[in-house]
């Protein structure tokens, strides 16, 4: 989650993806946070995947309430599970 968390917010980042050519295509380090963005959310297996939807529902669910990973973090190691669902 931290590690997705790091490649959206390199993104947003005003002049951090520089563009290569006349045409527009991305940097091959822009192609690389896709690639890496994709693989982190769509994978399959039990602990990668399902959990990390787990922490991106209660991340995302958090965030709507003002409150960062490190609350989340600090959440699920007093209570040993994700806070309830919004």
């Amino acid at each position: 989650l931290n590690h997705l968390i790091e490649l959206q917010q390199q993104n947003s980042q005003p002049g951090n993806v520089s563009k290569a050519g006349a045409d527009g295509d991305n940097t091959t380090e822009h192609r690389m946070q896709q690639y890496f963005r994709n693989c982190i959310e769509t994978d399959t297996s039990e602990v990668y995947g399902d959990g990390f939807r787990l922490a991106a529902k209660a991340y995302s669910d958090y965030g709507l309430q003002g409150l960062g990973i490190v609350e989340l973090l600090n959440y699920v190691a007093n209570h040993h599970s994700f806070p309830p669902s919004l």
